[in-house]
């Protein structure tokens, strides 16, 4: 899943399908995963617990070079 950032009405943060956002350009569950034109969409609530939600994406560059010098 793509994180797609914060949705405050929400108080959660939103991920969604990233074949369907273009980030990745095949998944072999593509067609059981997520069937529909925009997606699966996964909101997932802010509870402070930084185990699920890290303050630093950690796709980033910058979490990578964080935890290298560890």
């Amino acid at each position: 899943m793509y994180s797609m950032g914060q949705r405050p009405m929400k108080n959660a943060r939103k991920y969604r399908y990233p074949l369907k956002y273009g980030h990745v350009d095949s998944c072999p569950h593509a067609e059981t995963c997520s069937p529909g034109n925009y997606g699966r969409t996964v909101y997932i609530k802010n509870h402070g617990d930084l185990r699920f939600q890290t303050r630093i994406s950690r796709d980033s560059e910058r979490y990578k070079k964080y935890m290298a010098n560890g």
